[in-house]
């Protein structure tokens, strides 16, 4: 007669990761209920789009009619821009994304918009506004943005820019030539 027995696994214990959560203030959730805005509005592709009332907008979005107006005016102003209708006009490029995730030297980004044309590819982020103290760390954003969408499309020039809600486009100055 043999027995058979293990030992009892008792891993050791170990304490979880404690995660940082920051909390949205009113413009980080402002910035979210534009981007989200933004991306509904654009993702029929279909021109030119009908800005919906600040109250289907607060059912959309979750939030007050008050903060659905704001973040209506701002995208308003952007797809009323004539310098950045090529942006949203589908007769005017090949194809868009939207929140388009992406992993490229093992950091993870959502990029806001990529619209592709057939000579270049266009890499969008949208910004509230642009502080004299902010640029250098968008167009390092930007430039992260860009080096990850060249590895994609090997030999397509890639242009970045940050849109602001004032409806203005903000090109960025790649370190390398494109």
């Amino acid at each position: 007669n043999c027995e058979f027995a293990l030992p009892l696994f008792q891993p050791a214990t170990f304490s979880l990761p404690t995660a940082v959560i920051e909390s949205d203030n009113q413009a980080t959730l402002e910035g979210k209920r534009l981007h989200a805005l933004m991306e509904r509005l654009t993702q029929a592709a279909r021109w030119p789009i009908v800005m919906p009332s600040a109250q289907s907008v607060a059912r959309w979005l979750l939030c007050t009619e008050s903060e659905a107006h704001a973040v209506c005016e701002q995208a308003a102003r952007i797809l009323s821009s004539t310098e950045l209708q090529r942006f949203y006009d589908p007769a005017q490029y090949i194809d868009a994304h939207n929140e388009l995730e992406l992993v490229h030297n093992g950091e993870w980004m959502r990029l806001d918009r990529l619209v592709v044309f057939e000579d270049a590819l266009w890499v969008l982020d949208y910004k509230r506004s642009l502080l004299e103290q902010q640029k250098t760390s968008y167009w390092q954003q930007l430039e992260r943005y860009r080096a990850a969408c060249l590895a994609l499309f090997p030999g397509k020039p890639v242009h970045t820019a940050l849109i602001t809600v004032d409806g203005q486009l903000h090109r960025s100055e790649p370190t390398e030539s494109t």
